[in-house]
């Protein structure tokens, strides 16, 4: 559950930028450019902590089958 959480909540960050990008080409007045670069950042940083972490867990999962019992 937890996985899919994070998962869920990495696909709404992805999605946030495009959908203002999309608005604002479409004349929405109400969205900035501020605000779509804003979303990429976040996008960009989500994307990099997701890639980090999901590298730490597999060599936390090669050191643990490294091991002889």
């Amino acid at each position: 559950d937890t996985m899919s959480g994070l998962a869920n909540n990495l696909n709404t960050e992805l999605n946030a930028p495009d959908k203002l990008l999309k608005n604002a080409m479409n004349g929405d007045e109400t969205v900035d450019i501020h605000d779509v670069m804003t979303a990429m950042a976040k996008a960009e940083m989500s994307i990099s902590i997701a890639t980090q972490a999901t590298s730490k867990v597999i060599q936390a999962y090669d050191k643990i089958m490294q091991i002889s019992v």
